[in-house]
């Protein structure tokens, strides 16, 4: 009778062990879930936009009759103090198709002195900017910067949009 009370107490041992065993691991994974919350909506995440060249519209309305100009990806900071802010945009500028002599002194690859100098004012607007300046009135401002910019260094005519595409800003 005795090794029977035994077995008994060594069983009920056993079942008190494994539910302390399933509470801890029922704990621990609680704790690790809370911290992997707090993580991560507590840290500020980095903005991320992505645009295409239908955020034209917001400028002006498409002109069908309208050529573009694209410049190379332009990756540049931000004037965020709170940490590095990185913007990378791809930028192109809109303007009469029926103007073709503007369009010869975009695209002239042999003198191309414009480039750079256009390239610098569209870097030095939007590194004035910080991430929370990139909402759709923001984005308007910032195209009216560029194309005022840009507008004293050309020749043959005025550039009448700015186009904003893959625009993307990260910490």
């Amino acid at each position: 009778m005795s090794e029977k009370k035994k077995d008994k107490g060594e069983k009920g041992g056993g079942k008190s062990k494994i539910i302390i065993i399933l509470l801890m691991v029922i704990i621990v994974v609680f704790i690790a879930a809370a911290l992997a919350y707090f993580f991560v909506f507590s840290k500020k995440s980095p903005t991320s936009t992505n645009t295409t060249a239908t955020n034209a519209a917001t400028t002006t309305e498409a002109n069908v009759e309208e050529n573009t100009y694209s410049f190379e990806e332009i990756l540049t900071n931000l004037a965020d103090t709170d940490g590095a802010k990185y913007i990378k945009v791809t930028v192109a500028v809109g303007y009469s198709s029926k103007n073709s002599k503007l369009k010869e002194e975009l695209e002239d690859t042999k003198e191309d002195i414009k480039t750079p100098i256009m390239r610098d004012i569209i870097v030095n607007v939007l590194r004035s900017k910080k991430a929370a300046d990139f909402t759709p009135t923001g984005i308007d401002q910032m195209k009216k910067e560029i194309k005022e910019g840009i507008n004293p260094h050309l020749k043959n005519g005025q550039i009448d949009n700015v186009y904003f595409s893959n625009l993307v800003i990260q910490q």
